[in-house]
């Protein structure tokens, strides 16, 4: 399946927001972008930033977003993914880390590695990440409105 990244519009970014609220995962939004003060939206547009952002497509599926997270020093790039509830477990994630690599390898070059979290215990992101070359490098925990416990994955550029 082929990937396509595209600019992420508002009502993207709304629609993957709230199915992520959805799904009560640990580090998932507290709230519905509709649930959201004028403020808050703002601040959310500001964290989804279009130069790092974009949604991801296959064929007329709108199936999820990612992130890429340069580090100021060239050491790390971060990734960010979310698959769509929806199309979870259809072989996607495969995909989409594929295109993710070739946009960090063209974009990046001059980095170490893609650097990507996965809550402890997501088993379906670690084999996709242990498959795609990722290699294990420990823990860490994130503050986010609550602490988030990740396992972090490397793969070199």
């Amino acid at each position: 399946m082929k990937i396509v990244f595209k600019e992420l519009t508002l009502s993207e970014l709304i629609i993957l927001h709230d199915s992520y609220f959805e799904s009560k995962e640990p580090d998932a939004p507290l709230k519905r972008f509709s649930e959201m003060s004028p403020i808050e939206q703002k601040l959310a547009l500001e964290v989804y930033s279009p130069e790092f952002h974009f949604a991801a497509w296959s064929g007329d599926k709108l199936i999820g977003f990612v992130g890429v997270y340069p580090d100021k020093e060239p050491i790390n790039v971060g990734i960010f993914y979310i698959i769509h509830p929806s199309f979870r477990g259809q072989g996607y994630f495969a995909s989409l880390l594929e295109a993710l690599i070739a946009h960090c390898r063209n974009k990046y070059s001059h980095y170490k590695y893609i650097r990507a979290l996965t809550r402890k215990g997501n088993l379906a992101s670690v084999r996709g990440l242990s498959k795609a070359s990722f290699a294990y490098n420990g823990e860490c925990v994130e503050e986010l409105p609550q602490l988030v416990s990740y396992s972090e994955y490397l793969l070199s550029l």
